[in-house]
């Protein structure tokens, strides 16, 4: 049922051990360090997106930008809700990754909307008719714009 090629399951297993080395491997401190600078770069990598990718990556980008907004103003005005040190790591660095998560989760339901609207007007766009174009597809251009028909057999 499920058929994956073998670059998506490489990539899968690359992103499972980035997180368990991410989670239980490095020190509680550095883990930390490494998913706020990871939450450093998203807003420039949203930015690229915004500018650069067209249709559905685009939105997915436009998508990102209220939950990272938010959080950013959380961090701003409220400061971290969390206090550094070894035993409260785990918990700081789950909370990075939800907050992550949350920002990607946006994006997902941007563009999964982006795809929903081109999706819903694809029938429209196969049965509307332009300018130019033969009315009817079984007759040929020249007798659907009313010019004079013109055979392929030749009279006897």
């Amino acid at each position: 049922m499920f058929q994956y090629n073998l670059r998506t399951l490489l990539l899968v297993m690359l992103a499972a051990c980035l997180l368990t080395w991410l989670f239980f491997v490095l020190p509680g401190e550095v883990g930390v360090a490494v998913l706020m600078c990871l939450f450093a770069v998203v807003p420039s990598a949203v930015i690229a997106g915004i500018l650069y990718f067209r249709g559905i990556p685009q939105a997915f980008a436009i998508g990102c930008v209220p939950p990272l907004m938010i959080f950013t103003c959380l961090l701003v005005f409220d400061g971290p809700p969390w206090r550094f040190g070894p035993s409260a790591s785990f918990e700081v660095k789950f909370m990075i990754l939800v907050c992550l998560l949350v920002v990607a989760g946006g994006g997902a339901a941007s563009a999964s909307v982006r795809w929903l609207a081109a999706w819903s007007r694809q029938p429209q766009l196969e049965t509307k008719s332009f300018p130019g174009l033969p009315l009817d597809l079984g007759q040929p251009a020249s007798t659907a714009h009313g010019s004079a028909a013109v055979s392929s057999t030749p009279e006897r």
